[in-house]
């Protein structure tokens, strides 16, 4: 069993101070790994680095967004505090935040970066993603924001109530794959665009599964709030999938013509 860190030692802002450092370490990680993504493989740092802005914004408020869907009665209390739609400090949902950032960006792409390179972009993102959002999953472990079933595995943690999976523990675990993943592929030669399609598909997945260790989920027509967002980050590396199979295809088809020749 994991034991449980008890931060109720410290006080309230302190606490909460520490939880922002650690947030804004991840987003001033991730750009700045991004950017040494982007130089590293031959694309432009300028458009990484506004891709990367693009990135935060709109992950930061789609996952703000996507929030709310968490909270029972959720249009009565912003009908009482409007504002609550645009402090994005409010609240997060990775789901949404991933989702939205990569919506963000794509418009971005779509507009700056030259066309055979966008998709380049978003392998840069998919491999070095894990390490800031693993800085973040720590703060929820830390904090113990994600508390899940009740359990006599040996992965549950001792939580005051009695022994429960920590969802955020979990998530650490599979990025932590993730990474070994990607680090063993980094020197395949892979269709552009093949590291975020995997990335989506297998969180998705992930998230799917994970799911099954909540405690009670608020659900909305039938579905949980994360086997809504698991299934946009699916369809969403489905579709990237697609102009990469595509892509594969047309290289086989191009080989198999040459060596015809």
């Amino acid at each position: 069993m994991i034991p449980y860190p008890d931060l109720s030692v410290l006080s309230v802002p302190a606490t909460q101070i520490a939880g922002r450092v650690l947030v804004a370490l991840a987003i001033v990680l991730g750009h700045f790994l991004l950017v040494a993504r982007a130089r590293r493989v031959g694309l432009d740092p300028t458009i990484a680095s506004v891709f990367s802005a693009c990135l935060i914004g709109g992950g930061l408020l789609l996952g703000h967004w996507f929030k709310f869907l968490y909270w029972p009665s959720v249009w009565p209390r912003l009908a009482e505090n409007p504002l609550a739609l645009i402090n994005v400090s409010f609240g997060q949902a990775s789901l949404g935040g991933i989702v939205g950032g990569l919506l963000c960006g794509w418009l971005f792409l779509e507009w700056k970066a030259p066309a055979e390179d966008r998709m380049r972009y978003l392998d840069a993102v998919a491999f070095v993603f894990p390490y800031p959002w693993m800085l973040g999953r720590l703060h929820c472990a830390l904090v113990h924001d994600h508390p899940g079933i009740r359990t006599t595995h040996w992965l549950g943690v001792r939580y005051p109530d009695g022994t429960r999976f920590d969802l955020a523990i979990v998530e650490l675990l599979f990025l932590g794959a993730i990474v070994v993943l990607f680090l063993l592929l980094r020197r395949k030669k892979l269709p552009a665009g093949s590291l975020c399609a995997l990335f989506l598909l297998s969180y998705g997945l992930f998230r799917i599964l994970l799911d099954r260790l909540h405690v009670d989920p608020i659900r909305h027509m039938g579905l949980t709030v994360d086997q809504w967002g698991a299934a946009a980050a699916i369809a969403a590396g489905l579709l990237l999938l697609l102009p990469v199979v595509r892509a594969h295809q047309l290289v086989s088809a191009t080989s198999f013509q040459l060596s015809e020749g």
